[in-house]
C-alpha cells in the first residue's frame, strides 16, 4: 500500500481557527469569464477569523483550510487503491490546481489537466495569494493544461492513465452534461485507465455501479455540506 503524503486534516483541528459560521466575504479578485462569474478573496467568519475563499456564479467552491479534507479524499485516498505511486494522471475539472497540488507530493511523471475556463486557470497560476495555496502547481514543468471541455477528454487521444480524478463542479450550466450522461461518460474514461488503475470522482454517484469501493462520506462539512467522493478501480496488476 502506498504511504500516504500526509493524513487526513482531523474536523477538531480546523475548528479551532475557523469557525462553521460564515460571516462576510471581502472579493480580491473578480472576472466575469465566458463561463461563470470568479470571486476569490477573503473569508471572514463570526470570529473575525480570516481564510481564503473561491466562489464560482456566487456558490462556494472551496474555503481554506476546509478544502483541505476534500482534496484529501479526491486525491490522497485514491492514490492509497494503486500498487504503486501513479507516473500518468488525468484532472478533469480542478482549475483552482489544489488537486494537482496533491498529486504532485507523489512525484508524477506527467499530470494532464483539462480545464474548460482559461480565467480560472489565469487565477490560479499568476495572482500571489492563489498560487500561494495551491503551491505554485501550474509552474510545475510535470503540469501540462489543455483549456477545453473534459466531456470530450476521452476523444483527445491522451492514452492510458494510472489515476483520473473528475473534480468537476456541482451540476451547473458547465458540467451539467456531463453528469446527465454519467453512465456513457464513466466508460469512456474506464477505457482511459491502466489495468489497476483508479477513477475518483466528486458528486457522481453512478461511479458506484461499476465499483464496490465504498466512497468517502462527510456530513456537513463547514461551507461543503455533504462530501460524496466515489471510487473505481480497474481490475489487473
Amino acid at each position: 500500500m502506498i504511504k500516504l503524503a500526509e493524513t487526513i486534516p482531523k474536523y477538531e483541528d480546523l475548528i479551532i481557527y475557523h469557525s462553521p459560521i460564515p460571516h462576510l466575504f471581502e472579493p480580491l479578485y473578480v472576472k466575469k469569464s465566458k463561463y461563470q462569474l470568479i470571486e476569490f478573496g477573503k473569508f471572514i467568519d463570526s470570529y473575525n477569523n480570516s481564510s481564503y475563499a473561491l466562489l464560482l456564479d456566487k456558490d462556494v467552491q472551496f474555503v481554506t483550510p476546509w478544502e483541505k479534507i476534500y482534496h484529501f479524499a479526491l486525491v490522497d485516498r485514491a492514490i492509497q487503491l494503486l500498487k504503486n505511486k501513479p507516473k500518468k494522471v488525468l484532472i478533469l475539472g480542478g482549475g483552482d490546481g489544489l488537486a494537482v497540488r496533491n498529486v504532485l507530493k507523489y512525484n508524477p511523471n506527467r499530470i494532464i489537466v483539462i480545464e474548460i475556463d482559461k480565467d480560472m486557470i489565469n487565477l490560479f497560476k499568476y495572482e500571489t495569494i492563489p498560487r500561494k495555496i495551491n503551491k505554485n502547481a501550474f509552474w510545475n514543468k510535470k503540469v501540462k493544461v489543455i483549456i477545453g471541455d473534459a466531456f470530450k477528454a476521452p476523444y483527445l487521444n491522451l492514452g492510458k492513465f494510472d489515476l483520473i480524478i473528475v473534480d468537476l463542479t456541482d451540476p451547473s450550466k458547465i458540467s451539467k452534461h456531463i453528469y446527465s450522461r454519467q453512465i456513457d461518460f464513466i466508460e469512456k474514461l474506464i477505457k482511459m485507465l491502466k489495468k489497476g488503475g483508479v477513477i475518483s470522482a466528486y458528486n457522481m454517484p453512478m461511479l458506484q455501479y461499476f465499483s464496490s469501493i465504498p466512497p468517502f462520506k462527510t456530513n456537513n462539512i463547514p461551507y461543503m455540506g455533504l462530501l460524496r467522493i466515489y471510487y473505481y478501480k480497474k481490475e489487473g496488476l
